[in-house]
């Protein structure tokens, strides 16, 4: 007799994704000019 029990399909997910390019071009900025001068955040801040 088959098994009542059925196990479901194992769909693997990859963990990491990929982020956006948004996110990387940030991250690339960052590296690039650890130093964040405060006139560029408020620009930010203010005019997203």
């Amino acid at each position: 007799m088959p098994s009542p029990i059925i196990d479901p399909p194992i769909i693997e997910q990859p963990i990491i994704r990929r982020p956006p390019p948004i996110i990387i071009e940030e991250i690339i900025n960052i590296v690039e000019r650890p130093v964040v001068q405060p006139s560029i955040l408020i620009e930010r801040i203010v005019s997203p």
